[in-house]
C-alpha cells in the first residue's frame, strides 16, 4: 500500500513537472490553442486615422458623431440643431477654427463645465440643455452668436475637450453653404 502511494505522489509530481515544462516551452497543442482562443484582429490603418486639426463638415442628424475622432453623439431630446451643418474636430484639438462667412449664420458651441469657457463670454447662453457623454467630460451648454459675413477664428476649447461648433445658414440657398472651414 505504500509502495503504492510514494508512486502516485511521484507520478503526480512527474506530470506536473512535464506539464509545466510543456507549457514554458511552449509545445503542441498550447499555440494551437492559442491561435484559437486569441485570433489574429485587423489593426487599423493609418488611412482610417484622421489627420492631426483635420476637420469635416456634415448635416447634423440624430446620432451622427460630434467629433472626428470619436463616437459621442448628442443623447438628448432638444431639436435646436435640426437643419444645421457640424463642424467635425478632433476631440482633443487645440488649434482655433478658421471661419469665413459669406452669409447671416447663427454659431452654435456645446460647453462642458469642466472646460475653461473665458473665450466664449460675449456668446449667448441658451435655455436648452443638451447631453454629449464624453470619457473625460460631459457637453451640456448651448452657447450661440450671430456672425455677419467676414473672417472669424475660434477658439476650439478646452483644456479637457474641443467644444462641437454647430452652423445654422439664415435664409439658406442650396447648394452653397455660407461659410468655409480652413
Amino acid at each position: 500500500m505504500r509502495k503504492r502511494r510514494v508512486g502516485l505522489i511521484i507520478l503526480f509530481l512527474t506530470g506536473i513537472v512535464t506539464g509545466v515544462v510543456w507549457r514554458h516551452f511552449n509545445i503542441a497543442p498550447f499555440p494551437q490553442l492559442h491561435r484559437w482562443a486569441h485570433p489574429k484582429c485587423e489593426m487599423p490603418t493609418t488611412a482610417n486615422i484622421p489627420e492631426r486639426d483635420a476637420t469635416a463638415i456634415v448635416l447634423y442628424r440624430k446620432n451622427v458623431p460630434l467629433f472626428i475622432d470619436r463616437h459621442y453623439f448628442d443623447s438628448s431630446e432638444t431639436e435646436i440643431f435640426d437643419g444645421s451643418y457640424l463642424i467635425q474636430v478632433q476631440r482633443h484639438r487645440t488649434k482655433n477654427l478658421n471661419l469665413l462667412v459669406q452669409k447671416d449664420l447663427i454659431a452654435y458651441r456645446i460647453l462642458s463645465e469642466a472646460n475653461d469657457n473665458t473665450p466664449f463670454a460675449d456668446w449667448n447662453r441658451s435655455n436648452l440643455r443638451t447631453k454629449v457623454q464624453g470619457a473625460g467630460c460631459t457637453h451640456e451648454i448651448i452657447i450661440q452668436k450671430k456672425l455677419a459675413p467676414g473672417e472669424y477664428f475660434l477658439p476650439a476649447g478646452g483644456p479637457i475637450s474641443a467644444c462641437p461648433l454647430l452652423i445654422k445658414v439664415i435664409d439658406q440657398g442650396l447648394p452653397d453653404l455660407g461659410f468655409e472651414v480652413k
